[in-house]
């Protein structure tokens, strides 16, 4: 009979009950602005007061989280982390648990320091949050610096200017002193009145780049007296200071009152310097200059020429009634003029297209002509035209002065004497020579520049901010300046006060190698990054800024934790009962009785089985018994 039921296999439905408790999430910010603007003990017993009650627990599932650069399980409370990534926290959270029907308790000041608007992400998600405020939402007295904008890089002997945005929080009028430290010497200071209606101020200081390499400076604000918050009173920024001085040599070999000119006019650019030559006369090496001037060039310029040619440098040569153009046809495969014994008066036209560098038309058309050899002027390759030749008043497509590049380097030649008169000219009309030499230094700088690509590409502030996930990074081409990313990049690090040197490798992501800077402790530090198979290098240094983010915060952020909580509701410290009621009588938090019916074969039932078993023994026992087999 059992070995029959088995058989037909019948089902008997089961019907049981289960009581589904709703999560209840702690949150907790771990950050160090918890200690700096609230109580870290009336955290952890708010916290404590609240997960561990009878009610709470009967209830709900407790699970506890702590956040600040990163999300991980609560097992305990420092306060110290660097960071504060709420709307992170928030999407854990959601990646884990149904947010719309459990509930998330987040304990925080409600500072984010990194990540997205988190009241926009809760909403969003439709988050159910209970937000426990920390600290006090009354204003604290306090002057602050919100902001220092300088330039990254300056020249030597050159002004920067330094922005410094500050702001004060209190009723009364308050004076005090902002200075500027380099090396903690004071270079500046300016006296400052706080009033209630002039809580923001701009103050600006011109500063002189008087020492080549990395400077460090220091905003300070002169702490109020009963001000509590200081650390938001300093502000350290560095500037890299280049010494841009450009020694440029300007050859001849006949007195003109144009080779005076010239030198006046660049010079007027405190980082360059011109040095007049005479060719047969000067001895001249090469290798001291970074670009070459050649004023009328004849036969004996043939070696300075070549010299000029092979170092790669700019050059600019200016022409006229002396020059000797079957040396120049000679020597340059861009351009050829045809040489004939008669002069010309050319005019200047300005070309509003050339694109090379930018520089506005000063009055080019009103300029005296520049005299030059009559003849043709042939182009073997590209060029631009800075300046048409515009003769007896027709304006021609012949250039007056054009640029061009050859192996990388750029070059410009301007067909004509007489130049001297522009800039008199200029000064005459405008009682200043400062547009026109803007125009001279605009030109000298184009060609004094490289287009030259280089295999190793780093790009490196010059300050990071100490635990902060920064990076320093790098790219490494081919010789056909393709990006290789499987390149070996290393980087080596030297703490600059202790000497201790590492040597780390370097990540390819994102199209370029990577050294990430959080690991390292606020100092001075120098670096070499090296690429392993040809043992190409670039070396640099920084500076790790002993900066805490969380520490600029002063009071708690009352309107963001407000948005994401329930009906823009927010819960205090000092009352833990407050939440807990809340999360009791809240109707959608209640558990679930769930009836979970199954239908279960007979055959799954052991205690039937064991009975056919045991059926089956006895009556294999009686047969043996009575002989039947």
């Amino acid at each position: 009979m059992t070995l029959g039921i088995l058989l037909l296999n019948p089902k008997i439905e089961n019907t049981t009950t289960q009581v589904i408790k709703r999560n209840l999430i702690f949150l907790v910010d771990n950050s160090s602005s918890i200690n700096q603007i609230g109580d870290s003990n009336q955290v952890e017993d708010y916290l404590k007061s609240v997960s561990t009650d009878e009610a709470i627990q009967e209830k709900f599932n407790i699970e506890k989280y702590k956040f600040g650069e990163a999300f991980t399980e609560l097992d305990s409370l420092d306060f110290s982390e660097k960071q504060t990534k709420i709307t992170d926290a928030l999407s854990s959270v959601h990646k884990i648990y149904d947010t719309e029907k459990d509930a998330v308790v987040l304990i925080s000041d409600g500072n984010q320091s990194m990540g997205a608007d988190y009241s926009l992400y809760s909403k969003q998600k439709n988050l159910s949050i209970f937000p426990v405020l920390v600290g006090d939402t009354i204003p604290a007295f306090d002057a602050k610096i919100d902001l220092v904008n300088a330039n990254n890089y300056s020249f030597l002997n050159n002004q920067f200017p330094v922005e410094v945005f500050v702001s004060y929080n209190g009723i009364d009028s308050e004076e005090t002193k902002i200075k500027l430290l380099q090396n903690q010497q004071e270079i500046a200071s300016k006296k400052i009145t706080f009033e209630t209606d002039k809580a923001s101020q701009q103050i600006q200081f011109q500063v002189e780049a008087n020492q080549i390499g990395l400077q460090l400076y220091d905003v300070v604000l002169e702490t109020l007296e009963g001000e509590k918050f200081t650390d938001n009173n300093q502000y350290q920024f560095g500037v890299e200071v280049i010494d841009e001085r450009a020694k440029i040599l300007l050859a001849t070999s006949i007195l003109h009152p144009d080779v005076g000119m010239w030198k006046r006019s660049i010079e007027t650019k405190k980082q360059r310097e011109v040095e007049v030559k005479f060719i047969g006369k000067d001895e001249v090496d090469i290798d001291d200059y970074q670009m070459v001037i050649f004023y009328q060039p004849k036969s004996n310029f043939k070696s300075l020429l070549d010299q000029t040619s092979e170092k790669g440098l700019g050059s600019f040569t200016i022409t006229g009634t002396q020059t000797d153009y079957a040396l120049l046809n000679k020597t340059q495969d861009y351009f050829n003029k045809e040489v004939t014994s008669s002069t010309e008066e050319y005019y200047s036209s300005y070309h509003s297209n050339f694109s090379s560098f930018q520089f506005e038309d000063i009055g080019f058309s009103e300029f005296p002509p520049l005299q030059d050899v009559f003849g043709e002027v042939f182009f073997e390759d590209e060029y631009k035209t800075l300046l048409f030749q515009n003769v007896q008043n027709i304006t021609t497509e012949t250039p007056l002065l054009f640029t061009y590049s050859e192996n990388s380097t750029n070059h410009a030649v301007l067909l004509g004497e007489n130049s001297w008169r522009w800039r008199s000219q200029f000064y005459a009309s405008n009682e200043s020579f400062e547009d026109f030499d803007a125009f001279v230094s605009s030109l000298i700088q184009y060609l004094s520049s490289s287009d030259y690509k280089q295999r190793l590409l780093v790009n490196a502030s010059n300050f990071y901010n100490e635990g902060e996930k920064t990076q320093l990074s790098a790219k490494f081409y081919d010789a056909n300046y393709n990006l290789l990313p499987d390149a070996d990049l290393s980087i080596q690090i030297t703490d600059e006060a202790s000497k201790e040197t590492q040597r780390f490798p370097m990540l390819f992501v994102n199209n370029k190698f990577v050294f990430n800077t959080a690991s390292l402790s606020a100092g001075n530090y120098s670096f070499k990054i090296t690429e392993k198979e040809t043992q190409t290098s670039k070396e640099g240094q920084f500076k790790i800024v002993a900066y805490n983010v969380e520490n600029q915060f002063i009071n708690p952020n009352l309107s963001a934790l407000k948005a994401i909580g329930e009906s823009e509701e927010i819960f205090n410290l000092s009352t833990p009962d407050q939440l807990k009621n809340q999360l009791l009588e809240a109707n959608k938090l209640q558990p679930i009785q769930k009836k979970v019916k199954k239908n279960q074969s007979l055959i799954d039932w052991p205690f039937l089985l064991g009975f056919l078993a045991l059926t089956l023994f006895f009556e294999w026992f009686i047969r043996k018994y009575k002989g039947l087999i």
